[in-house]
């Protein structure tokens, strides 16, 4: 998804002067702005994803796992105990 979009947005930033452009800037006038918008930050559906990761829930997701493997190796192993 990011980078998919960051395809879309290095193509957006460089558009010749022209019609496609003209369209472009339209976009980026709208208030509220739709989805596609050329500045990823404003794109009501994609903001929201990028801008309210919570890694801190994913990190913790990550401890979580890593203890119950740490519990399984003390287990298991006799090394451990």
């Amino acid at each position: 998804m990011v980078v998919q979009r960051g395809n879309l947005q290095q193509y957006l930033y460089h558009l010749h002067d022209g019609p496609e452009q003209e369209e472009r800037d339209r976009g980026m006038r709208m208030v509220p702005t739709l989805p596609g918008e050329a500045l990823a930050w404003r794109d009501p559906e994609l903001a929201p994803k990028l801008l309210g990761y919570d890694h801190l829930k994913e990190v913790s997701k990550g401890a979580v796992i890593l203890a119950k493997i740490g519990d399984a190796q003390r287990l298991t192993d006799p090394r451990l105990r």
